[in-house]
């Protein structure tokens, strides 16, 4: 019998659907959310990485040109979404690996107020209304 922390077999029997020979697959996309074989959620993180870090620059460009209020918006489709989307399974995945995806809030966050890189973000967030990614899934 498998015992925890089993994972599946490095080889496994091929698997053939008439005589046509079907590819083994690590992860797929699955709506919206990278699901790995093993349950390890680093493929989805980098790619919602990936987006956060496109769009803070979307942030960055525009910021000169809105308010406030409109790059608020701007960050809760840009950037909360992404966070949110599917995080029930998602960031129920080892502190450090969120690490990341908290980093780049925060970078978000600084960018839509004019702040440097060391200004404290808790009262940004709050006057945001805003949730880190840890907050999101308590």
């Amino acid at each position: 019998p498998p015992r925890k922390g089993d994972y599946l077999p490095l080889k496994l029997p091929e698997l053939n659907i008439n005589d046509v020979s079907i590819a083994r697959e690590t992860y797929t996309k699955f709506l919206g959310v990278l699901v790995h074989e093993n349950l390890d959620w680093q493929k989805h993180i980098e790619y919602i990485d990936k987006k956060l870090a496109k769009n803070i620059g979307i942030l960055y460009k525009t910021r000169h040109y809105l308010d406030l209020v409109s790059m608020k918006q701007l960050y809760f489709a840009f950037i909360n979404s992404y966070i949110n989307f599917g995080n029930i399974v998602w960031g129920s995945t080892y502190k450090t690996k969120l690490d990341r995806i908290y980093k780049r809030q925060k970078h978000a966050i600084r960018a839509i107020h004019f702040k440097s890189k060391f200004t404290h973000t808790k009262p940004l967030f709050v006057s945001m209304r805003a949730f880190s990614v840890y907050q999101t899934l308590q």
